[in-house]
């Protein structure tokens, strides 16, 4: 059980950290023998499914196993007439795995006076109150709830909060490589991220011929981000596109800037919230962006972000914030706008599926979790490592070194059916293992003298005693995030000098 405790501990740490190994039974024991295979692509068949009549696509669900399928967001929340709110449909399938299946729903809404919905799964509200969209697949049912509620005390045809700023985000102007920095860009500065839309608006409206109040067309707001006249950043926005008439028809209104100090944008909520994997180079993932303001509004925002992919080598975004799949491998979605940030993980993986994965040994919980990952990733791990291929790795995981000649022969002279966990136990207790580790965790709070001055040691001296003493996580993030008192007695407030 110490053992358990200990891994699971080392493997949070890990997880924090953001250290992409296990430090398991399953990293220890385990080589990926899926990591040396060459990739192999499957058929292309989803292309020919898009060719089908519903019909029969939705005999191939049939025959493929969908068992059910969900609405992402679960209840949609529309403020003020006119407004839209698009709906993600996702199937479920016999093997586990998930697919975008909005293009190929049918749906329906129980009262159309209150909302209407297109086959994309787009929602327009029409009147006031609630109801509840149906979504069917063959013979499978799903729904979810709308609410249409008034818009909260705004008059103005325009928000520059909530209808402009967004725009400014998504093109990237206000990004830290851009109009965002520090000094701006050639004497036009925008807050970093759109964070600030009160500073924006003025440095826009009031900074010249940025804004042509008598000839939108010749707005430089327009003019450059489109490159019809030289732009450093490039062509950003497309003449006549929905962005591009929102700017022009807001200059055209006078600019205004709506409610001054109105309600800020908190929270971006992106779905699908788990992550995805798509299994061809023709699969597709529609993501959905629900912005939620101060005031309580929640407002789609999936045309109003910008979509910035970890990897843009595995997967690329379209401004409409459509995943298209480009290589195998994995790769985080940033999606930014007027300071607040969300992300959607996803995956591409061309390798056939994986089968007998409930029949891999388990030590413990943490293979549980690995495992399951791997079979989602449909890769396959080799047999158990040998001793002697085990002594070097648990040594360099867990304390960073090498273990001696006669460690090596006193391991493998072991016989015990428990070695390895008699091993790992023992390099747990190694003052090494607190000196290894915590070291690792000084990197991640960046504790040179460059960020935490004249702290470093006392700071590093609390880092080496949590870990030596194996406090739980909880009460790590704790003590780092309250202690209070003098730096050279409250260690962890060190952090912050």
């Amino acid at each position: 059980m110490k053992t358990r405790i200990l891994l699971s501990s080392l493997v949070c740490g890990v997880l924090i950290s953001g250290f992409a190994r296990a430090k398991s039974a399953a990293d220890l024991n385990l080589n990926t023998a899926a990591s040396r295979e060459k990739e192999r692509i499957e058929e292309p068949r989803i292309t020919a499914l898009q060719n089908r009549s519903l019909p029969a696509f939705q005999q191939h669900q049939r025959e493929s196993g969908l068992k059910k399928i969900f609405v992402e967001p679960k209840s949609a929340f529309i403020a003020g007439i006119g407004e839209s709110q698009r709906l993600l449909v996702t199937g479920v399938y016999a093997d586990g795995s998930l697919r975008d299946l909005s293009r190929q729903a049918g749906f329906s809404v129980a009262d159309p006076d209150i909302a209407v919905v297109d086959q994309s799964g787009q929602l327009t509200s029409r009147g006031h109150g609630v109801t509840r969209v149906r979504v069917v697949i063959s013979h499978i049912q799903a729904s979810a709830l709308v609410v249409v509620r008034e818009r909260n005390n705004r008059d103005e045809n325009y928000s520059f909060a909530t209808d402009v700023a967004p725009i400014f985000s998504r093109m990237g102007c206000n990004a830290s490589g851009c109009h965002g920095a520090l000094n701006g860009q050639a004497g036009f500065k925008l807050s970093l991220f759109g964070y600030d839309p009160e500073s924006d608006y003025q440095a826009i409206v009031k900074g010249g011929r940025r804004v042509n109040l008598e000839n939108p067309e010749e707005s430089l707001i327009l003019q450059k981000p489109s490159f019809s006249i030289p732009h450093g950043g490039g062509q950003v926005l497309i003449k006549d596109s929905m962005e591009y008439l929102t700017l022009r028809e807001w200059i055209a209104a006078g600019a205004p800037q709506g409610v001054s100090e109105g309600p800020h944008l908190q929270k971006l909520e992106v779905y699908p919230q788990d992550q995805r994997i798509l299994t061809s180079l023709e699969q597709k993932q529609q993501l959905v962006v629900v912005g939620r303001f101060g005031d309580g509004r929640e407002v789609d925002m999936t045309r109003q972000v910008r979509y910035i992919p970890s990897d843009e080598s595995v997967v690329s975004v379209s401004p409409e914030g459509v995943v298209s799949a480009k290589r195998g491998g994995e790769a985080n979605i940033m999606v930014r706008s007027l300071g607040a940030v969300g992300v959607a993980r996803m995956a591409v993986v061309l390798r056939p599926p994986v089968i007998n994965a409930a029949q891999w040994p388990r030590v413990n919980f943490i293979d549980d979790l690995v495992f399951e990952k791997l079979a989602r990733l449909r890769m396959i791990p080799s047999a158990r490592c040998t001793d002697s291929e085990f002594i070097r790795r648990v040594f360099l995981d867990v304390i960073g070194t090498l273990p001696a000649p006669e460690e090596v022969k006193a391991f493998l002279a072991n016989r015990s059916p428990d070695r390895r966990e008699q091993l790992i136990d023992s390099l747990f207790r190694r003052p090494e293992y607190a000196d290894f580790w915590s070291l690792k965790w000084g990197d991640l709070f960046t504790n040179s003298p460059q960020f935490l001055y004249n702290a470093t040691d006392y700071f590093q001296s609390w880092l080496r005693d949590s870990i030596r003493r194996n406090i739980p996580y909880d009460r790590f993030a704790q003590e780092l995030i309250t202690s209070s008192g003098p730096t050279y007695q409250a260690l962890p407030t060190n952090f912050y000098v």
